[in-house]
Parts: structure tokens; C-alpha cells; sequence
């Protein structure tokens, strides 16, 4: 009955450290996936800051009438241009919130 009594113990103390070193090892891979998600956060707040500045650039292209895409120039430059000039010279004439409105001159 000792002996059987002294097994049994020597039985609980190695399944108690093998329980021990696993949740040693399941605590550290807890800390590694919670590292992954923080960095995966920022990096993807950072790819999503890119992207805004991106598109403002892209933003900032087609008002100046350069297609982002092929890198040529609008075809809508020069109306934009003419346009931009008529809306100045209705300001001129008739102040700062008039703008030219096509067939019905300046409003």
C-alpha cells in the first residue's frame, strides 16, 4: 500500500509539473497572439493612413486635370480653365458669390 501510495504521488507531482510547463507555454503563446493583433492593428492603421494620403494625392492630380491612372492630361482642362475664367470675370463684375452658370450668364 506505501508503495502504491508513493507512486501515485510521484504520478500527481509529474502530471502537476506537465500541467505547470503547458501553462507556461499556453501563457507565452497568449502574449505572442496579443503582440500579432497589436502589431497587425498598427499596421493596419498604418496601410490605411497610406491609402488616405493616396487618394488626396490622387485627389489633388484630377483637380489639376492630370488623370492618376494613364498620367495624361484631362480632356476637361481647358473647360475647366474657361470656366475658371468666367467664374473670375463674373466676380469682377458683380462680386464675390456670383459665378457663371453656362446659358444663363452670371447669377
Amino acid at each position: 500500500a506505501q508503495a502504491e501510495l508513493e507512486r501515485s504521488r510521484s504520478e500527481l507531482r509529474t502530471k502537476e509539473r506537465l500541467l505547470n510547463s503547458t501553462s507556461a507555454r499556453l501563457k507565452d503563446f497568449q502574449a505572442k497572439v496579443d503582440e500579432m493583433r497589436v502589431g497587425s492593428r498598427e499596421e493596419r492603421e498604418s496601410l490605411k493612413a497610406v491609402r488616405r494620403e493616396l487618394e488626396e494625392a490622387r485627389a489633388a492630380l484630377r483637380k489639376a486635370g492630370l488623370d492618376p491612372v494613364t498620367g495624361e492630361w484631362s480632356r476637361n482642362l481647358t473647360r475647366a480653365s474657361t470656366d475658371a475664367a468666367r467664374d473670375a470675370r463674373c466676380r469682377a463684375r458683380y462680386g464675390d458669390d456670383a459665378v457663371y452658370n453656362g446659358r444663363d450668364g452670371c447669377v
